[in-house]
């Protein structure tokens, strides 16, 4: 199976992702107003991660029998050096320097097997293990 998506950008310091039958708008890169109109992609990003460690999580639980009540995943990320990415440094680089978070859980099940199940949907998240293990990116220029 391959996802697909395509991202158009619209004016100034927007663009539109269209995936499969959804459409969200998409912020600045790395954006630190809380006044912007849309989510920055590092934003998105972020709630990806989380989306998919709990979604993952409740599906696990609920083949084991064990309900989920509430489940909250909290995500913090900071950049490594942000300067490169405005284009006012060379030295380090433009991405994420790490993720933090944790998961908040209200849920049938011993401590341990909630445990089990959180370890389990760390190491099988798609999402996650993308960030784990280096993917290669291969992205061209194309004129239209």
């Amino acid at each position: 199976f391959v996802w697909s998506a395509r991202v158009r950008w619209t004016e100034g310091m927007q663009a539109k992702a269209f995936i499969r039958n959804h459409a969200f708008n998409v912020g600045q890169p790395a954006s630190f107003d809380t006044q912007d109109p849309a989510p920055s992609a590092v934003e998105y990003l972020l709630g990806a991660i989380g989306g998919c460690l709990a979604v993952g999580l409740q599906w696990r639980a609920s083949q084991r029998g064990i309900e989920v009540r509430n489940l909250e995943v909290s995500l913090q990320a900071q950049a490594d050096n942000i300067l490169v990415f405005l284009g006012l440094e060379d030295e380090g680089h433009p991405g994420l320097k790490q993720i933090e978070g944790r998961l908040y859980i209200d849920a049938d099940g011993d401590d341990d097997v909630l445990q089990e199940l959180w370890q389990e949907t760390l190491r099988r998240s798609p999402v996650t293990q993308s960030f784990l293990h280096e993917v290669p990116v291969q992205l061209e220029l194309r004129r239209v």
